[in-house]
């Protein structure tokens, strides 16, 4: 939700913190990089660590890390919270497709399903609620300061819930190898590329917004 939060007050953002759309561009990138960093290592500890501690410890992150967004008074701190945002918040997404994946192995395709149709629920409650806001005439800071109320009772929700504890490791197979598969090597060529092309509509939208403004 951090970059459905980030494009649609980022006007707002340019304004309030006295930069331009160059530096604002650069929360983007952080929160890009965050996501390389916090997808992996999500992955890879939701199979050695207990998944349920893990999983809180991540959402109780993300939800301070938004509710000091709306406090930090400067463009580097705010910039860097929006790396750690990311770092910490990416993993969630990792740990609960695990999670998922492994509760029910034989309905794995609808479970996967279910999961990216959650999340891109989520993806759209972003935008909108910071439409709602500014309709109201509330700051862009209000956004993420309501977010952080959503990931801390997903705190609670994943104390509450009962999660399946991860399988034994199974045998893993170096991912440079496994890029030697030609269906891996293109399914993952794929996704890089759809991604990519998401990521540049964000600075499409840097440019209009600049030319808007201006």
């Amino acid at each position: 939700m951090v970059i459905g939060l980030l494009g649609p007050s980022l006007p707002a953002i340019v304004e309030d913190l006295g930069i331009s759309y160059a530096q604002a561009g650069l929360f983007f990138t952080l929160l890009s990089l965050g996501s390389l960093f916090g997808a992996s290592l999500g992955a890879s500890a939701s199979d050695r660590l207990p998944r349920k501690a893990l999983y809180a410890g991540c959402a109780l992150c993300l939800a301070a890390g938004l509710a000091l967004v709306g406090f930090m008074p400067g463009y580097l701190t705010v910039a860097l919270l929006v790396f750690l945002l990311s770092v910490a918040g990416s993993p969630l997404g990792s740990i609960g497709q695990s999670i998922m994946l492994g509760a029910a192995p034989e309905r794995r395709e609808r479970n996967l399903s279910l999961f990216t149709t959650f999340g891109a629920a989520g993806s759209l409650l972003a935008p909108v609620l910071v439409s709602a806001n500014f309709t109201t005439g509330l700051a862009w800071r209000f956004g993420f300061l309501e977010t952080a109320l959503f990931a801390l009772a997903l705190a609670v929700a994943i104390v509450v819930v009962r999660i399946p504890t991860a399988a034994a490791p199974k045998l893993r197979t170096n991912a440079l190898a496994m890029l030697g598969n030609r269906r891996v090597l293109t399914t993952g060529l794929m996704i890089f590329f759809s991604v990519a092309t998401d990521s540049g509509s964000c600075t499409g939208f840097l440019n209009i917004s600049r030319r808007s403004w201006a």
